[in-house]
């Protein structure tokens, strides 16, 4: 598959997509704010977007138009935001899997550097991020810490084809030599080798079939010793790397572009936006 975009191509300017009318059904708590009081705190610092905080929910939720094929393949600006979030007082933390081994044994793609509008799943720049706005009115919020704001630019790949986006980006991800070079499926994956207080690790991962989706699949290591919530006799552990400490967030998520999506966890936030590139 054509994975080259054309060059002429360039993001358009934030959406005038209105708003979605307010979902009666009852609104998780979100770290201390409502699903409604996130909503209403990232529109106010982008009032011209929309926000979903369950697009798959939505009964009105429209396909992705597009014509298949090579020549079709559309491409999209990616930004996102990765956050830790206060628990509320009553909400214990979640006991972590039982299994908490590392992402490993999946197609890896590291973000390189210096976007130049061809090049697919280059990094963007600082000043190229445009939800600026919405980390610094996290960060203003008691409790909230923004951990990760990147963005890329990527072809909309299908399920099958579209690799797995590495945090930290800097993760050394074998050459296929050396991967031959190693002891099989018993050599450490890229995950695996990571220093033991690595605070946040794991993939992000945008495709497209007849919708847009967004997949994480994080690891958070708690500063400090776990709570006793969250631990568990690790004799109870069928996995060898089960770490107490580690919260991991694993969430799918059906998406429309050129809305902010918001993925929650108890202790973790992640705000996600993927805008098309289109021929101006």
């Amino acid at each position: 598959m054509n994975a080259t975009r054309p060059a002429d191509r360039r993001a358009p300017g934030p959406s005038a997509t209105p708003a979605c009318p307010p979902d009666p059904r009852p609104q998780p708590q979100i770290g201390g704010l409502s699903g409604l009081a996130l909503a209403a705190l990232l529109l106010a610092a982008m009032p011209s977007l929309a926000f979903a905080q369950d697009a798959a929910a939505d009964p009105e939720a429209t396909a992705e138009a597009g014509a298949e094929g090579e020549e079709a393949l559309d491409w999209y600006r990616v930004e996102v935001i990765v956050f830790r979030q206060p628990p509320l007082p009553e909400q214990a933390l979640e006991a972590p899997p039982l299994v908490t081994s590392p992402p490993d044994g999946r197609p890896l793609q590291s973000l390189r550097s210096g976007a130049d509008g061809e090049t697919p799943f280059a990094r963007l720049a600082p000043g190229a991020l445009q939800l600026g706005d919405v980390a610094r009115r996290l960060e203003r919020q008691p409790g909230f810490q923004v951990l990760v704001h990147a963005g890329w630019e990527q072809p909309g790949l299908g399920q099958a084809e579209a690799p797995y986006v590495p945090l930290p980006f800097q993760l050394r991800i074998p050459s296929p030599t050396e991967g031959s070079a190693g002891s099989g499926e018993d050599a450490p994956g890229p995950f695996a080798l990571l220093p033991q207080d690595t605070p946040l690790y794991g993939t992000l991962r945008l495709y497209r079939e007849r919708y847009l989706h967004f997949e994480t699949d994080l690891r958070y290591r708690l500063p400090g010793e776990p709570p006793a919530s969250v631990r568990l006799d690790e004799a109870l552990a069928p996995d060898p790397d089960y770490d107490p400490a580690l919260q991991v967030m694993t969430v799918s998520r059906r998406m429309r572009s050129e809305e902010l999506h918001y993925l929650d966890h108890p202790v973790l936030g992640v705000i996600v936006r993927a805008i098309p590139l289109e021929d101006e």
